[in-house]
């Protein structure tokens, strides 16, 4: 017999769209934790080799790691909030524990992997929709500069500026932005050359205005899998385990990959109204395991 005063409850901001009390109190809150999350897993999963660093400690970028590109993510925040990618050097690393330890007291410093970056949404002892999460990007169209390309993306009736009503969320000139054009040999007076696409940032998230792929027809059985196994053994029912790799249509097994998030309050906009191919309906699925509907 259990206190049931004595786990931990749900805080108002911690509640997203399809938090619906499938997941257990306890688990939410363990997952919520980045290296609790990536310590259960190791054993039996492929996961980032990675370094936890307090705000309180004291460190030195020079000793922190010997190769890169390097990922910096807080650890104990969702869905790609306030993480820098793709880190090449020292003076990059520094500014990304900067940004990360200004929304946490604890971060994680990870291998970053240069790799296709797929969500599996797994609802129960399903994966009901799998995407591809591309970043925003722009393509060459003769004349208009970077800026105005930009500004004429976010004339698109999919795009909103705001929350996350919409299937796309505006494009915003940020430090983020520029520094991924410049390290691109760009700026926003550029002008593209014939037929040139170029990322408009390092991270592929929908909230920083990312493309979705739907690949759910695609994906192998095997790594349907691999996913469902990886929730089970966080005991959750609904959850996206974010895997990196080069061909999710291939067994991982067979191909480098690794396990690097999983969410336990996963968004449904990009299965729902996916940027490219079919949509989904995973909406349907939760509400049966809600309802205990076959």
């Amino acid at each position: 017999h259990r206190d049931l005063h004595s786990f931990p409850t749900r805080r108002s901001s911690d509640l997203k769209n399809i938090d619906c009390s499938l997941n257990s109190a306890l688990w939410f809150k363990l997952t919520k934790d980045k290296e609790l999350t990536y310590k259960i897993l190791w054993e039996d999963f492929y996961t980032p080799k990675s370094i936890y660093i307090s705000k309180s400690e004291s460190y030195d970028v020079k000793n922190i790691w010997v190769w890169y590109p390097l990922v910096v993510k807080p650890s104990d925040t969702d869905h790609w909030d306030w993480v820098t990618v793709n880190i090449k050097d020292e003076n990059e690393l520094q500014k990304a524990i900067d940004f990360a330890f200004t929304f946490s007291k604890k971060i994680i410093v990870q291998n970053f992997a240069l790799w296709f970056d797929h969500r599996l949404l797994v609802v129960w002892d399903k994966v009901s929709a799998v995407a591809m999460r591309k970043p925003p990007y722009i393509i060459w169209n003769w004349l208009d500069t970077i800026k105005e390309l930009i500004e004429s993306e976010n004339k698109n009736p999919l795009r909103w500026d705001g929350d996350h009503s919409k299937p796309l969320t505006s494009i915003k000139i940020d430090d983020e932005l520029t520094t991924c054009l410049s390290l691109q040999n760009y700026s926003l007076d550029s002008i593209l050359e014939n037929k040139k696409e170029i990322f408009l940032r390092r991270n592929a998230n929908l909230s920083t205005w990312g493309f979705s792929v739907d690949l759910t027809d695609d994906i192998h059985e095997d790594n349907k899998k691999i996913a469902i196994e990886t929730a089970k053994k966080l005991e959750l029912k609904v959850a996206w385990v974010d895997i990196v790799c080069m061909d999710i249509s291939k067994p991982l097994k067979e191909t480098c990959w690794i396990i690097i998030e999983v969410n336990n309050t996963p968004w449904l906009r990009m299965h729902h109204f996916p940027t490219i191919w079919i949509p989904r309906n995973p909406a349907l699925d939760i509400l049966k395991l809600k309802f205990w509907l076959k």
